[in-house]
């Protein structure tokens, strides 16, 4: 047995890596949300909504770290760190696009574009000569 950690940088490497271990290509497109972990900052946020925040990534296996005044509003606004992979990403984002706090809904807009634009999340993508739909993350 030989263990060995990997960086998984793109689609197509996760993709080929799957192959290897001869997964179910039909468990694919579930399988690539999660192996892309990602750490992402968010600076000056509301104290209220960066509370929001987090406990909306933790409920989706993210987490995230914010100033320790922030906890009991003493500050007013606190920088975020969130750590996720894609799937708690998508998922939080689609409870805080919900929210009636119109800051909310613009962070969940910023954050789902700088995804997109990280990864150059395509809409669809082809494997084998299928189409899969991204897990209808946006």
């Amino acid at each position: 047995m030989v263990v060995r950690i990997i960086e998984i940088k793109s689609k197509e490497q996760a993709l080929r890596e799957f192959r290897n271990v001869k997964a179910d290509e039909k468990s694919f497109q579930f399988m690539l949300p999660k192996v892309f972990g990602l750490s992402m900052k968010i600076r000056e946020v509301k104290a209220r909504d960066a509370n929001i925040i987090k406990q909306e990534m933790l409920s989706d296996g993210g987490d995230a770290t914010l100033s320790k005044e922030s906890y009991d509003l003493k500050n007013e606004r606190s920088d975020i760190l969130l750590m996720g992979n894609l799937r708690s990403y998508s998922e939080t984002i689609k409870k805080l696009k919900l929210q009636p706090i119109k800051e909310l809904r613009k962070i969940a807009g910023d954050a789902e574009g700088g995804i997109r634009n990280y990864f150059s999340v395509p809409e669809r993508f082809e494997v084998n000569g299928k189409g899969l739909i991204f897990l209808d993350l946006w």
